[in-house]
Parts: structure tokens; sequence; C-alpha cells
């Protein structure tokens, strides 16, 4: 009769999903049967039932929840992540794990934080997880909290160039228990932290800055946090401040730019300072590039000079290049517009070179071949480069062969080919003075010697014989032929017919018929598998396979699952737990593994108490009062290491005190004390619940507002708690619910009616009128408006954009910003350009924007502009094989102030620029 089979757990599940083979020897029979595991039924878990947390202190809590509906099946693993958010997944909260139980415990957590516990399951049965069960929120302890008020009395003090006195006062309250600032200067009056020009924290009511520019006005904006609850106050904003400086003069563009060519490779890069050359410190930035609109950064050379002239060395021959130069002074950083130059370089005569001919590769042994060809007719000049690559293919290219390379010469040799191969010789030539490839030339197929190759046959007569616990002789006959001229045998030993080298639990290579092994395990059965390989192709033969083979091993009795289970209360902690050894006992040593959980399906590793022991007897004090559990044990023999099926006891409890359940709070009301505060009221409901009952309350501008999410929130044993970090003029509602601290289970929310805060009159202003936009030069203009009607409090900000469109709006215009006066100046405008000026209010009472309101055209001056007629007498005189004489009159009237050319040469008379044969931009000064 056929015993049961018993496995390791991962290796029971995978039998109860697969067929195998396995191998049972006794002392009058030895055979082979296929044994069918059949596939348990799999019952998916229902959502975790209300999950509850009892919080301990400032650190830490305890927390459980009850299995679904059904329960699930075969073993049931629960995923648990504790965060600050009621939508908080498992990978990131603050704490998680997971756990085959229904209890767990925690000391990870920060004082007086509101947390959320959620939970899903996952059976072992299909890997597939529930939908989330989330516990009430619950607060661990902590000190008194006092939230602080915004910043009051803030001034920002200009004490130079480069520096400022950043002031402030403490709001009432100042708060605490440790009261940060947070502070940023920036040019914006909502300038926020993390992007101002200047930022940082400190404890104290003053910093100083030195990193402000000059001349610049500044906002100082600070608000405050205390250590206890990291909530935020509202921004408090300084008046305007503003740096000293000099006075600054815009630079206009460089004039009379120009490239001179002094060689293949060099230039003279010279240019004036325009009209007026500004102050107080002039960089002139510049640029070389083969376009007329190449900009900084782009270009074949650039750089930066406070000079009038700079050289450069990093040109191409015979290349048209353009200089292109602009000005920024330092005092505003504002670049005039590029002023652009053409120059040239001229180089000797190009020859292009034809194809290389006489192609031919010459093997010259089984690595080696001379490649040899004659320059095309004409050779080219002046200095000619093959490129040469040999591969398997007519068509290979450089940079894909077996061997390549450059020379100047009509020959190279080779050595990096492989043994009776054949392979292709191609070439192609490069002039260095226009860099233009030729076409390929190929050579005739020629081939490298090499030995002869015979591939051998799959090794017969492959055997594997146990030769004692651990170690096997393995043996094998060369295949017919046995090939030539080196063949390696590789083989692998492992517990499967199919094993593969690599994968076994012994392998390696030989050049022999035989190797030894002792890395086997006791009473195993393995396979011997075997191929060969020729090393004049590397290519494997099939595996050869030896029949089963069985190392031997002592004699074991595998016990059977232990019986009279049992696990007796003996307090709210502990709990005495008992079995006895099933039949047989087995032998030789056998360890008992026993898991206590709240659920019969607990597993070893994720109950709430386990160990091991060779007794029949242990106590845990590692148990929740009041609670069921279960005590399951199995039994695994040393000789064998396969554990029996579990045993699983009848349900026992612990003892625990007696819970009421309160009900939701009542009589809930709000009412507004000031701008910012408010009073919090409710009674207990009936009843009210015990031993310790605490109340969740949340402060938020939605009747739904829950508990996490709110403006103000908190916990408290009172009927009563009052808040500060309210908003003005603001309309709010009050929920609250309680918790018991014997079960953890939340009330109903209970919403007082809607209470509001006092707070200033808001006047939202009208959009400005009188918008006027007065062009004072080429590159500045008056930008006025008047406000509208109302004006609007307590305070107007205008957004003013310019921009050449009617409708172009704030971000996206030539010059742009804030101001809370009725004008600014600009000196960001382009000549002889018309604009539009728009401009919108907003209150920093609402920060609602009006509508914009824009002003009619207006215009910059610059110099007058004359449209040019189309050229005359427009000619072109071949003058040789590749050059002619290009020549044209200005037509009436020739324009101005700098007319510029735009010439191209085509086979079509309907040619354009840019698709010519032959083209350039020229410029005609004056």
């Amino acid at each position: 009769m056929m015993k049961n089979l018993f496995l390791s757990i991962p290796s029971l599940l995978l039998l109860l999903f697969s067929n195998f083979y396995v191998s049972i020897a006794g002392p009058t029979f030895e055979k082979s049967d296929l044994i069918n595991f059949t596939k348990q039924a799999c019952i998916q878990p229902g959502i975790p039932i209300n999950p509850t947390v009892n919080p301990v202190g400032q650190n830490s809590a305890t927390f459980f929840w009850f299995p679904g509906n059904p329960e699930g099946s075969a073993v049931i693993n629960y995923f648990w992540v504790i965060g600050t958010s009621q939508n908080v997944t498992f990978g990131n909260g603050v704490v998680q794990g997971y756990t085959s139980s229904t209890w767990m415990a925690t000391n990870d957590l920060s004082p007086n934080t509101t947390y959320y516990l959620r939970v899903y399951a996952i059976s072992s049965c299909n890997n597939v997880p529930t939908l989330y069960s989330t516990s009430p929120p619950f607060t661990t302890s902590g000190p008194s909290c006092i939230q602080p008020a915004a910043p009051v009395n803030v001034i920002g003090t200009g004490l130079g160039q480069n520096s400022a006195s950043l002031d402030w006062s403490s709001g009432n309250p100042s708060g605490s228990p440790t009261v940060t600032y947070y502070w940023v200067v920036g040019t914006s009056s909502n300038v926020i932290y993390g992007y101002g020009v200047a930022q940082g924290t400190t404890a104290s009511n003053w910093v100083g800055t030195n990193a402000l520019s000059p001349n610049t006005t500044y906002y100082l904006r600070v608000y405050a946090i205390s250590s206890c609850n990291n909530v935020p106050t509202l921004y408090s904003t300084s008046p305007p401040f503003t740096t000293s400086g000099p006075s600054c003069i815009q630079p206009a563009a460089p004039v009379n730019v120009i490239g001179t060519g002094l060689g293949q490779n060099s230039a003279s890069l010279d240019w004036s300072a325009g009209s007026p050359s500004g102050s107080p410190a002039i960089t002139y930035y510049w640029v070389v590039g083969t376009s007329s609109t190449v900009t900084y950064g782009y270009g074949v050379a650039q750089g930066t000079t406070a000079s009038n002239w700079v050289g450069t060395n990093a040109l191409s021959p015979n290349t048209t290049y353009y200089l292109r130069v602009y000005a920024i002074s330092s005092c505003n950083n504002v670049p005039t517009l590029y002023s652009t130059a053409t120059f040239y370089y001229f180089r000797p005569s190009c020859i292009q070179p034809a194809a290389p001919v006489n192609v031919i590769g010459t093997g010259l042994g089984q690595n080696s071949a001379s490649l040899d060809w004659s320059a095309g007719s004409p050779s080219g000049s002046p200095a000619i480069t093959y490129y040469w690559v040999v591969g398997t293919s007519s068509t290979v290219t450089y940079g894909y062969g077996v061997a390549q390379g450059t020379t100047a010469s009509n020959w190279v040799g080779t050595n990096a080919l492989s043994p009776n191969t054949t392979y292709y010789l191609r070439v192609y030539a490069i002039s260095s003075c226009n860099n233009v490839p030729t076409l390929y030339s190929t050579s005739p197929p020629f081939t490298t010697s090499g030995p002869s190759c015979i591939q051998p046959a799959a090794p017969v007569n492959v055997i594997g014989t146990g030769l004692g616990q651990n170690s096997a002789s393995l043996d094998w006959s060369s295949g017919s032929p046995s090939g030539s001229p080196a063949i390696t045998y590789y083989w692998v030993v492992g517990t499967s017919s199919t094993v593969t080298f690599g994968y076994g639990v012994a392998q390696g290579t030989t050049a022999s018929n035989w190797v030894g092994t002792n890395a086997l395990s006791p009473n195993t059965t393995y396979y011997l598998r075997v191929y060969a390989i020729s090393s004049c192709n590397n290519v494997p033969t099939l595996y050869s396979t030896s029949p089963p083979f069985t190392t031997s091993g002592p004699s074991c009795i595998q016990p059977a699952a232990p019986v009279n289970v049992i696990g007796t209360g003996l307090g709210q902690n502990s709990a005495s737990l008992d079995w006895s050894a099933g039949s047989p006992s087995g032998s030789p040593a056998i360890t008992y593994y026993w898991v206590v959980g709240t659920s019969s399906n607990v597993t070893y590793g994720y109950g709430v108490a386990q160990g091991t022991t060779a007794s029949n007897w242990v106590g845990t004090n590692a148990l929740s009062p009041n609670t069921t559990y279960y005590l399951r044990v199995y039994a695994i023999s040393s000789c064998n290491n396969v554990p029996t099926l579990y045993s699983t006891s009848p349900p026992f409890t612990t003892s625990g005190p007696s819970c009421i359940q309160p009900a939701a709070p009542v009589n809930v009301i709000g009412t507004g004390l000031g701008q910012n505060s408010a009073s919090l009221d409710w009674s207990a409901g009936s009843p009210s619940g015990s031993p310790a009952i605490t109340y969740y309350w949340v402060v938020g501008t939605s009747s739904n507002v829950t508990f996490g999410y709110g403006v103000a929130q908190g916990t408290t044993a009172s009927n009563w708690v009052g808040t500060n970090a309210l908003s003005p003029n603001t309309t709010y509602y009050l929920r609250v619910y309680a918790i018991s601290s014997c079960n953890n289970v939340p009330t109903l929310y209970s919403t007082s009616p809607p209470f509001t805060t006092s707070g200033p009159s808001c006047i939202q202003p009208a959009a400005p009128v009188n918008v006027i936009g007065t062009g004072l030069g080429q590159n500045s203009a008056s930008l006025d408006w008047s406000s509208g009607n109302p004006a609007g409090s307590p305070t107007i900000i205008y957004y003013w954009v310019v921009g050449t469109s009617s409708t172009v709006t704030f971000g996206y215009g030539v010059d742009q910003g804030t101001t809370t006066s009725n004008w600014v100046g600009t000196n960001a405008l382009s000549p002889n350009t018309t604009y539009y000026l728009r401009v919108y209010a907003i209150s920093s009472c609402n920060n609602v924007p009006t509508l914009y309101s824009t002003s009619p055209p207006f215009t910059t001056s610059g110099p007058s502009c004359i449209q040019p007629a189309a050229p005359v007498n427009v000619i072109g005189t071949g003058l040789g094989q590749n050059s002619a004489s290009l020549d044209w009159s200005s037509g009436s009237p020739s324009g101005s102030p700098a007319i510029i050319y735009y010439w191209v040469v085509g086979t079509s008379s309907t040619v354009t620029f840019g698709y010519g044969v032959d083209q350039v931009l020229r410029q005609v000064i004056g």
C-alpha cells in the first residue's frame, strides 16, 4: 500500500497543480508511478471587516480586523498599511507589513498625528487581492499644541545694492511649542517659498540677506508653522522695498560688424559700440556660424568680451560664415538685438576622386589577407583617404565589418579574419577638400584557409552510477562519428530527465568519457545528460540522457500529523498550548512547528505567536485580551525535512474587560469668534460609551468634510475645543465622531449647522480705464492707466503686458510686470514697431481678476524706411566649366537704410532661395 507523500509548503503548492513522476524504493520492490495531484477548490476571501486601531502613546498602536465573508482558502495573507491618508496604499505608508493573523502592533508612528489603517486579503490559491478595508482615523498622543497666527509687521529694508534687513513680529497667538518662520523674498507680492531670489527658515523675528540685485524692488513674505501640527499660517507680505544701485543706460545694438577671413581656419571679428554705448559695464556676446540667423550657443565659434574685437581659429576652410553680436549691460541684463556681418574663406582648388578600381582581396592563411586597390580616375586632390571594410556580405558597409580602417595608400593587410570563411573587400575614397565620399567598389569573393571539420554525433552509452549518499560515477562513449579536431563534452546531473546545462545540481566540461561527482544528496534519483561540441564549428549535438540512478541514504520514518491539539486561555494575554504525537511518531528526531492566530487557517510565520519545540507543550503570553485564537501544529523529521499536514485546535478565548460602544455625539455647534477663531462644542450621545472615549473633530467648508481633510481638526476627551486656524468671512461646518478605547470602532459623524467667521469687507475693482501707451524713443515707452470705478479694496495690483497684438496676454508679451501704481515705464521694445498695452486689476481680498483693458496702438520711433524696388539688369555670364559672373543693378528706388540681396542660381527659371546649386546672402551697407 502506498503511503501519503508530504513535501515542504512551497513544493506542496506546486504539486497541487502538477503531474510528477515519483520513484519509490522499498525492501521488496522498486517502482515508478505517475501520481496525479488534484487541484483543491479555491475560495476567494472577502474584504477584511472592521479594521480597528488602538493608539498606545505617542508612537505605538495595536490594531486588528476580522476575516471577510467568506474567509477564503487555502492560506490567507493580510497586507496592512498605516498612513496619514485614507487612500494610502501598500508600499507607500509610514509602516506596513503582512500576516496570516488578524492582529498586529507597531511603534513606528509619530506623536500627535492622525493615521488610517488599510487592509486587504490575498489567498495563496490564486494570489488575487481583495479591495482595501479602511479604519476610521486614529490619532497618537502628543504635547499640547497652539496654532500660531500669521506674522505681523512684516517689513523689508534695503541696506545697499545687494542686502536687506527682513523683520516681522509674531502673530497673536504666537503658537507653541516651537514655531518656525518660513521667509521668502521675490520681485512679486505673490512670491511663494521655494521660488524666491532669497529664502530660508528661522526661529527668530529677523534675518538678513545679501543675495539681492541692485536697484530692484522686492517683497518679503513670511508664514509660521508650529512643530506640533505642521500646519502653515497664511502668508504675511511686506510693502515693497528697493535696493540701491547705480544709474543704468541700456546699450544700443553694436554697429560696423565685420568678419575678415585670415586663412583657412581663422578670422578677425570686429564691431563698434552702438549709440548709446550703455553703462555701467557692457559685455558683448559674439557668435560665428554658417547661417545669418545663428544664435549664441549654437555657433561653430562664440564667446564674450568687453572689447570690440576678438579673433578665432576654429573655422573650416572655404566656408562662408556670419558674425553676429549683441550687447548686455551689467545693470539690467537686457540684451540688444543681434547685429550681423558676412565674410568668406578661400582654399585651394578641389578635385573629387573617382571610386577606387581593381579592388582585390587575397587570403593568406586561416586569419589574414592582403587587401589591394588602385586609385580611380581622377585620383582626386588635395589629400585622399580610403575607407576599407571586409565582411561576409558583398554589401557590407564601413563600421559593420569584421575588419575595417582608413589609409592613404592602396594596400592594407588584416589578420582579424576567421578560418575557412568567404569574405568581400569594399573600398570608397574621400577628399579632404570636400569630405564627399565616392561610391563603394567591391572585390570578388575571397576565402581564408582552414582545417577540415567533422561534426560529432551525440554521445552514447550514457550511464550514471550512484556510489554512496553523495557521489556517483558518470560515464558515456563517443558517438559515431566521434568528430574532429577537438571534442568537448558538456555534462549535467539533475533530478529531471530534461535538465539542461547550467541548471543542474552538478555539471561541467571534459575531453574524456568519464567524470565523478560528490555534490549529490542522499536517497535521491538523478539523471545524467551529455552533449558534444567540436572546436571547429562550435555546433552542439543533441543531449543524450542516462536511465535514472539513485544515491543511497539512511532509514527514515515519516511522522503522522499531531493529535489532541488544544489551546487553553489562562488570562488576558497567555495560554497553554498542548498536543500529542501522531502514529507513527516518526524518526530519527521530530520537531514540532506551532503557531497561534485568530484564523483557523493561520500558517507558521504569520501568527501572533509561534515557535518550534521537541516537546508536546509550550506556553505563550503574547496574546490580546478578549480575543478568540486557534493553535495549529505540524511535525518534521530531521531525516527528510518533509512536513506533515497542520493539526488545528478548537477555538479558545482570552479574558478581557467589558466594552460599551458610544452613540454618535449630539448638540454639535460651531460658533465664530472673530476672523480666524471659533468655539467648537458638542455633547456625548446616549450611551456615552466606555471605558475611555475619544472625540475626533474636523472643521471644513463642506458639510461632508472628513477627518484628515479639514482646515482644522484634532482629537480630545472633552466636549469642547477652540481653533484659530480659520479664514476671515468664511462659512464652515463642524463634524465630530466618537471612538471607545475598548474596541476602536467609530460612531457615525454628527454635523453642526453652518457657522461663519467675521472679516473685512471686500470691494472688487472694475477694469482699468484710460489705458495709454506712449512711445518715448526706439526702445522705450510710458505706460499709463487710471483705476476703474470702483477702484476696489483693500490692496489692488495691476498686471500689465505690452505686445504687438491687441489680444496679447500676461506672460506672453515682449515686456510685462505688476505694480500697485497707475504707471510703469519700459525700455525693452523694438524700434519702429507698433504695440498695445493691456492691463487688468486684482484685489488682495479675493484674487479675482478684472477683464483686460487695452490701449490704442502706439509706435516706437526708428530710422525711416524706403522699400526697395526689384533689382534690374540681372545678368549671369558663364566664365568656364564651374564659374560664372553674376551681376545686377539696384531698382528705383534703391531703398534704405540697409538693403540685402538674396541671389540663387539653379537649372530652373523658377528656382527659389535655398534650393539652388549656389546661393548666398550679401549685405550692402549704405
